[in-house]
């Protein structure tokens, strides 16, 4: 993820608007959810839910950066 000095509306209007420009800086810190698979191990479904977890937050985050 970029600092928070380095946000420029250029940037977000690059990226095609706020929502895609945060779905960017998702993907680029890797946090994109590949979807749950059907047939998981419980130790498999806290690991998914804790990534997921981490997703929102930083998603979060990044919305409050970009506004």
């Amino acid at each position: 993820m970029t600092a928070a000095a380095d946000v420029r509306w250029a940037d977000i209007a690059a990226a095609g608007g706020i929502r895609a420009w945060v779905d960017q800086e998702i993907a680029r810190a890797d946090l994109t959810d590949p979807g749950a698979a059907t047939a998981t191990t419980d130790a498999e479904k806290k690991q998914y839910k804790a990534r997921r977890d981490k997703e929102r937050k930083v998603r979060g985050a990044l919305y409050q950066r970009a506004w």
